[in-house]
């Protein structure tokens, strides 16, 4: 998840693919329009799930350490 999101927040041309493919996208797009859905996701909900995901990944590996030091 967390490589899609750097993935998607690098390469434009492959987050408007996704924006155009995707049926979970295709409902933001129809609220939005595709132009504003594009800057949304960019801005906000690309960082927010890198943070999100990276978050989740440091928790697990923070458990993991002191489930082994046990």
């Amino acid at each position: 998840m967390l490589s899609r999101n750097i993935g998607h927040l690098t390469d434009t041309q492959q987050l408007h693919c996704y924006l155009q493919r995707s049926p979970k996208a295709r409902l933001w797009v129809n609220v939005f329009g595709f132009d504003r859905t594009f800057i949304i996701a960019k801005k906000l909900l690309l960082p927010l799930g890198c943070v999100l995901s990276f978050s989740l990944a440091v928790v697990g590996g923070w458990n993991l350490v002191n489930l082994t030091l046990i």
